[in-house]
């Protein structure tokens, strides 16, 4: 089993048990949900998991379409390629953890919250890549 495949087993694991412990119970007597009002979305809505996910697929749509970036990242070989966006995407993934704890403070959660900003900016930045990577 090659460790990219390792990866991705251990990232829906871990997406699993997120969720899991996330969901609350569902009321029986709940709508369906096409009958429920539209969500009043904020601004204190993106966390920081949100925010790294959304930068390190950007990063991946980047290198492969903006021409200065992509004529420069297709000149890399693969396993430099691989290892240039690890360190981007988790580099977004740590500062926008750590910016979360110099405003929330130095806690269990905070803590939590920058393991799973790195996880989410790896995550989101290869799922993106594998849908946009040239066909040979």
């Amino acid at each position: 089993m090659k460790p990219h495949h390792i990866f991705f087993i251990l990232a829906g694991a871990v997406s699993a048990v997120v969720l899991v412990q996330n969901a609350g119970p569902i009321p029986a007597s709940a709508p369906a949900v096409t009958q429920l009002p539209p969500p009043p979305y904020s601004i204190d809505q993106l966390t920081p998991a949100v925010i790294a996910a959304a930068a390190a697929a950007i990063t991946a749509l980047i290198f492969r379409y903006v021409p200065g970036a992509a004529a420069w990242f297709d000149t890399l070989q693969p396993v430099h390629k691989q290892w240039f966006m690890f360190g981007v995407t988790a580099f977004y993934g740590a500062v926008i953890g750590i910016w979360n704890m110099a405003i929330d403070g130095f806690t269990q959660e905070s803590i939590m919250q920058l393991l799973i900003a790195i996880f989410a900016a790896l995550t989101s930045n290869q799922v993106t890549y594998q849908f946009i990577k040239r066909q040979p």
